[in-house]
């Protein structure tokens, strides 16, 4: 944490300061009374996966640290406390939040998003998470990144894009200060994403068709998080099993939801993720998946159905298998669907 010391006095002013977090990062505003406030803020952002021009080029970047295959905690396990980790009123500022995203959408042209509880839960319990482990990453202490949370532990296949935020505000001797104005905190986590272009390419995806927003703050510390969790929801799928054998053969059943079209279906590996300390946790600014395609099933097409057989085997390897697909949407194609099997 960093922060430059507030005036003494009364003052009410603002005080914005900046931060670089690789491509994208910001410091966001704050304001002061009394003794002076120490404060910063830092957004951060999921690199978008490419959907590749043919099946088996362009293939998505492993730069991700190898990261357990153990479950991360949920909202329920994470705190004795966790009620303390909650704003006041949070569905209005969730409800606040999404209007905010939505006008943004609205200024650009774009249709509106609209609220997932799925998704909302999920960023609720990153939220938290970083604030009970204090650390600002994509990543969990488990070596989760977005797509293995919403993936694995809540079992959804659509694809989720992820911008996280952070803020604190301290008194000059080192003391947490409270939030005094939640509406507005919120309003500048929204603007300070929409100043930063990665961020603001994010919102305005017009891909996007859900989120789900979460804001947790630990008064004891006087930090707060804010996650933004994007879905694009074109594919309805027949569950896959959480886990196969290797070598296993599945199934693929899926329709498309309408304005998608031209299903691809990509495989991809990685091996299992691996715990991640406190000190690597803050060192990446922005996330991008390990799994590197190698199979492209051909994919029969019925209507608004499609279906493919999947052959869960890299080389003979355990670990987790990614099924990716891409569907055009407006003309341009996209990440559609991400559902990952465990095989052993």
């Amino acid at each position: 944490m960093s922060g430059y010391p507030y005036p003494s006095g009364r003052s009410r002013r603002p005080l914005a300061l900046a931060l670089l977090l690789g491509a994208a990062a910001l410091l966001c505003l704050g304001a002061g009374v009394g003794l002076g406030w120490l404060l910063f803020g830092r957004s951060d952002r999921v690199q978008p996966i490419v959907a590749p021009a043919s099946p088996l080029t362009g293939a998505v970047e492993a730069t991700a640290v190898p990261l357990p295959l153990s479950p991360a905690p949920t909202a329920a396990a994470l705190s004795t406390s966790i009620l303390l980790l909650q704003p006041p009123n949070l569905p209005a500022l969730q409800a606040l939040a999404l209007d905010l995203v939505n006008q943004d959408r609205a200024a650009a042209g774009l249709r509106p998003v609209q609220w997932d509880a799925t998704a909302a839960r999920l960023a609720q319990a990153h939220a938290e998470d970083m604030l009970i482990g204090q650390f600002f990453s994509h990543w969990n202490r488990d070596g989760y990144g977005p797509d293995h949370r919403a993936a694995l532990l809540a079992g959804s296949a659509d694809a989720v894009f992820e911008n996280i935020h952070a803020f604190a505000v301290r008194y000059d001797d080192g003391r947490p200060a409270p939030i005094e104005d939640w509406p507005q905190r919120v309003r500048e986590a929204q603007a300070g994403w929409m100043q930063s272009p990665g961020h603001r390419a994010t919102i305005l995806d017009p891909a996007h068709t859900h989120v789900g927003i979460g804001i947790a703050y630990r008064p004891d510390i006087g930090e707060l998080r804010m996650v933004q969790e994007f879905l694009n929801r074109y594919v309805e799928l027949a569950p896959l099993p959480p886990e196969l054998p290797l070598a296993a053969q599945w199934p693929l059943e899926g329709r498309l939801v309408e304005g998608a079209s031209d299903p691809l279906v990509n495989l991809a590996y990685e091996p299992f993720p691996q715990p991640l300390a406190s000190d690597v946790l803050g060192k990446a600014s922005t996330y991008t998946s390990a799994a590197q395609p190698f199979a492209a099933p051909a994919v029969q097409r019925d209507g608004h159905s499609f279906r493919a057989s999947l052959l869960f085997d890299f080389e003979e390897k355990p670990g987790l298998y990614h099924v990716r697909i891409f569907v055009t949407v407006d003309g341009r194609q996209v990440l559609a669907a991400s559902p990952m099997v465990v095989v052993r």
